[in-house]
This record gives structure tokens, C-alpha cells and sequence, in this order.
């Protein structure tokens, strides 16, 4: 894949524009969120404070029951309902809780406090008993558990409220007067009974200044965290991106310093065959004039009826060894042009082939012949002549080579008389090949980075530092095998390849 259509893979892919998105959605559903928190919020606290109002009002009645009226009792000052009509009186603690009521609703316009029942006194009928639906319900609500809190909420003059009411029960210090009133609508009364409805209504608006600062804080702080994800994920997103285009980049360089290398190699082999070649056909071109000039003597002989029985027997003798030495010449310029063609059709091809390992090697180093003399080292291939394997031949001739060509330029350090040792073996489910020098070796350090990209100990030498991570590729990807070193310092290295034979069967 060409690397501006690699780039423009990526820059289709729109990573910022998806971030985007996710957060857009993300800020939505938040503000969904906020809004119904906003909304809850101010339920919650208007509730809050109507229960504060009512517990406080249940309290005093109670404390001014007990404190007050129960301390009365024998004294001649009257407790009544009409007590502002009346000499030495005070009210009824059921009309004390009315008036703070009032005095409450007066003070507080939005704020609504009653005390209902649905048995009012007579004095009371109009504005003490159940007038609405709500008041009903809570009711039939309470009287199956008076310790509920019963609320609604309700639009009053375009303003929402919330409407609060909790049980009234009657108490201890309450229940002789109610059964003794001759006024008393129910004279039957116990300790514990429900006898009426404390509610409050409390305009809901009141709480939405400490709802929104709530709500206003956490937002700031969401939309902060929200931004600080944007851009921090944007950067990444570009540091991610800068990444995979270095990766490509260093990939469409691997990929053609590897095609560049196998033209490279494929460039040698036609140089040094070519060369090989040419001194067989040499040979044969030498003999070939020199047993033409031998027949032209011969023929005048013939012609001036002048040849001799020795003459002919001595040119016959020639003519067999020139047809020889050519043909010899021939076979072998035939052989080095066979293994070049085997060799050199397989790189460039690279097809699953079933190859004798032996000659297939042997092929590899002919091809590779010219080189090999240069450095003067040795080469000894111990391969069974029975080890047929099947393979990716082209990619197993390009890792021979680079293993081979690596000895000779890295093991001797430009020392002459080193041995490579070039050996492989089978058993049931794999196949190897070694390739070892008894060259200068590498520390362990080195070793465990020798088929790093561009790791070489000839650094400003011409090194790339690719050829034996290519080789490493070809092992792992086309052939599905392995590749190891083994190698000590001044006692030389070993190149392992290990195949699976069910791999490439």
C-alpha cells in the first residue's frame, strides 16, 4: 500500500471529529442528567424545609402542651378557644399551633400552614375540616401508617409548591379533654389515634438558588473535566497518529530496502554468474580456435598430398581432447546458468516448492560463488541427500544468503581461513537449518538485539542494520518458523532455523 494512501487511511478515520462526538453525547446526556438533578434538587430541598416547619410546629405544640397547659390544670386560668374573649385564658394548644400558623403565613405570603381533621370542632368546621382532594388521600394514606409523609407538588398562581402533611396524633394529655368537651365531635378517642393532618404548603422557588450554585459548581467542574478530556485526548489522538505515520513510514522504507536488497541480490547473481559463466565458454572458445587452426593444417596436408599417418593420428588425438575440455566447459557454464535460473526464478517469485534441501543449498552457494571467493573462507554444507522440504524456496534462499553473507562480512573482521559450517537435519514434525561461523562472536547484550531494525556492529560502515530483521520477517511470516542465535565471543555464532513441516506442507 502505497504510504499517502496509508496516510489518508488514517486521516479518514476522523479520530478528533469521533472524540468529538463521544463528548458532545456525553455532554448531552450530562446536561440531561444535571437538569433532572436540578429538578430533584429543588424537590428535595423544598420537602426538606416544609418537614422542618412542620416538625418544629409538632414540637412547640407538644412542649406548649406539656409546659404549659398540663402546669394550669388546677389554677383558675381557662384554656379555651375563644381565650381572647375571656378574662385569666389562653388558647387551646390545637389554636396556638393556628395562630403561629398565621403569623407564619402573614410573615411568609407563599408559606401555607393547617391543621385539619375530619372531625372538627364546631367552631372549627369551616376552616378545620377536609376540603380538597389531597387532603382525602393523605387521609386514607395516614390512617394506615401515621408515621408516612405524604406530598404533592401543584402550580399555585403559575409558582410550583410542594404540599406537606404529616399525621396528628393524639396524645396522652390531649385525650380527656376531647372525650370530655361537650363540643366534642367523637368522645371516644385513644392515645396513639390519628386525629388530624398537620400540613404545609411552601413555594418551591426557594430552593432553586441553592439548587442552581449546586448544580452550577458541578457543571463548571464536569465542563472542565470534559474539556481537559477533549484536548488531552485530542493530543493523544495526534501523538497516536504521529506514531502510525513514523510506523508506515519506517514500514515503506523496510519494505523497499527489502525489495531494493533481493533486486540487489538478483543484480549480483546476474554479475557474478555472468562472470562464472564466462570462463567455461572462454575456455571452450580457446579450444575451439586452436582445433580450427589444427584442422586448417590438416586439410592443406590433405590437399598437397602431404599428410602423414603420424600427422592425422596426432590430430585425431587433439580433436578428442578439444571436444572434451568443451564439452566439460559446456556442463559446467550449463550448471552455473541452471542453478542461477532456480535460484533467481524463485526470489522473484517466491511459490510454495518442494526442493531437496542438499541441492537446493548447494545451488544457493554456486549462485553465490564470485562473493564467497572474495573473503577466502571456507564453506561446509553436511546436509542429507533424503531432506525434501516444501516451502517458500525464494524467501528460504534469501534467509541462506543474508545468513551466509553476514558471516563473511561480520564473523572475521577481514581475517581470512574462517570456517562456515552450513548443516541441516530433520526429525518427525520440524526441519533445520544451521548456519556457523567460529568468527569473533557477540555479548549477550548484542544478541538480544541483533534482529532490531537497524541494530549492526558496522555502524558508519556501510551497515544497515536490516539484513538479519528481514531475515527474521521471512523466518516468522513466510516460512511460519523460528529463527535463533546462539553465539559466544571469540568462540563464533550460530544461526538456527527451525520450521515445522506441517507449516508449508
Amino acid at each position: 500500500m502505497n504510504l499517502l494512501v496509508k496516510i489518508s487511511w488514517i486521516k479518514n478515520k476522523k479520530p478528533f471529529f469521533t472524540l468529538l462526538l463521544i463528548i458532545t453525547i456525553a455532554l448531552s446526556a450530562i446536561t440531561l442528567y444535571f437538569n433532572q438533578l436540578h429538578k430533584r434538587l429543588i424537590e428535595h430541598s423544598t420537602i426538606e424545609s416544609a418537614q422542618r416547619y412542620a416538625e418544629v410546629l409538632t414540637e412547640f405544640r407538644s412542649i406548649y402542651t406539656t409546659q404549659v397547659v398540663s402546669r394550669l390544670a388546677t389554677s383558675n386560668i381557662d384554656v379555651s378557644y375563644d381565650y381572647n374573649l375571656k378574662h385569666h385564658s389562653i388558647p387551646l394548644p390545637a389554636t396556638f399551633t393556628m395562630l403561629l400558623g398565621a403569623s407564619v403565613n402573614n410573615r411568609h405570603k407563599d408559606v401555607g400552614i393547617r391543621l385539619y381533621s375530619p372531625y372538627p370542632f364546631p367552631w372549627r368546621k369551616n376552616a378545620g375540616g377536609i376540603v380538597d382532594d389531597f387532603g382525602r388521600r393523605v387521609w386514607n394514606e395516614l390512617s394506615i401508617s401515621d408515621t408516612k409523609i405524604v406530598t404533592e407538588f401543584e402550580d399555585v398562581n403559575g409558582i410550583p409548591h410542594v404540599r406537606l402533611a404529616m399525621a396528628d396524633v393524639m396524645r396522652a394529655e390531649c385525650v380527656d379533654c376531647h372525650n370530655t368537651h361537650p363540643q366534642s365531635p367523637k368522645a371516644d378517642w385513644k392515645v396513639g389515634d390519628l386525629r388530624g393532618i398537620l400540613e404545609v404548603t411552601m413555594p418551591m422557588n426557594t430552593s432553586v438558588l441553592m439548587a442552581d450554585s449546586i448544580v452550577s459548581t458541578m457543571a463548571i467542574l464536569v465542563a472542565g473535566l470534559l474539556l481537559i478530556a477533549l484536548f488531552g485526548g485530542s493530543y493523544l489522538i495526534l501523538l497516536q497518529s504521529k506514531h502510525q505515520i513514523e510506523k508506515m513510514k519506517n514500514d515503506e522504507l523496510l519494505s523497499q530496502f527489502k525489495e531494493s536488497q533481493k533486486m540487489a541480490e538478483l543484480g549480483g547473481m546476474v554479475a557474478s554468474t555472468t562472470h562464472e559463466v564466462a570462463t567455461p565458454l572462454g575456455n571452450v572458445n580457446l579450444a575451439l580456435d586452436h582445433h580450427l587452426l589444427n584442422t586448417e593444417s590438416i586439410n592443406l596436408a590433405v590437399q598437397s598430398n602431404t599428410l602423414k599417418h603420424s600427422q592425422l593420428s596426432g590430430y585425431l588425438e587433439d580433436s578428442i581432447k578439444t571436444v572434451n575440455m568443451c564439452l566439460s566447459n559446456n556442463s559446467r557454464a550449463s550448471k552455473l546458468i541452471e542453478s542461477f535460473k532456480h535460484i533467481a526464478v524463485n526470489q522473484c517469485n517466491n511459490e510454495k516448492l518442494t526442493v531437496n534441501l542438499a541441492n537446493y543449498i548447494n545451488d544457493i552457494l554456486l549462485t553465490n560463488k564470485p562473493t564467497i571467493k572474495q573473503y577466502q573462507h571456507d564453506i561446509i554444507v553436511r546436509v542429507a541427500l533424503d531432506i525434501e522440504v516444501t516451502c517458500y524456496a525464494g524467501g528460504l534462499a534469501q534467509v541462506i544468503t543474508n545468513l551466509i553473507n553476514n558471516a563473511l562480512i561480520h564473523a572475521f573482521e577481514e581475517k581470512h581461513g574462517g570456517t562456515i559450517n552450513i548443516t541441516a537435519w530433520q526429525d518427525v514434525d520440524f526441519w533445520f537449518v544451521e548456519v556457523a561461523d567460529n568468527g569473533k562472536g557477540l555479548s549477550e547484550p548484542m544478541q538480544d538485539k541483533v534482529f532490531e531494525p537497524y541494530f549492526t556492529t558496522r555502524l558508519g560502515q556501510g551497515g544497515s542494520g536490516l539484513g538479519l530483521s528481514i531475515c527474521k520477517e521471512i523466518v516468522e511470516l513466510e516460512l511460519g518458523g523460528d529463527l535463533t542465535i546462539n553465539s559466544e565471543l571469540e568462540q563464533g555464532t550460530t544461526f538456527t532455523l527451525s520450521i515445522k513441516s506441517s507449516v508449508n506442507a
